[in-house]
């Protein structure tokens, strides 16, 4: 409640459209974490579906097992020709 005569410190902005234009501003503040923390989870999930993630043990196991399967195809093919 204003007295007459004595300005709003709104900067020339109708009480209502500032308390519309806060809200506003509120709402979007308070879904930005919420949508980023979203976004990085997303980001995450396409990656270890997409097996990129490995970490260097899960690597190595990986390149010792091609080097026993190749180890395996060599030994076939030698008793294969005899």
């Amino acid at each position: 409640m204003q007295e007459p005569g004595v300005k709003c410190p709104t900067s020339g902005k109708e009480p209502a459209r500032m308390f519309l234009a806060s809200t506003g501003w509120d709402a979007l503040t308070a879904l930005l974490p919420f949508v980023l923390l979203f976004a990085f989870w997303f980001f995450l999930m396409r990656r270890v579906r997409s097996g990129q993630v490995q970490s260097p043990a899960q690597q190595a196991t990986l390149d010792k097992l091609d080097e026993i399967k190749e180890e395996l195809v060599r030994i076939r093919r030698s008793l294969e020709s005899q």
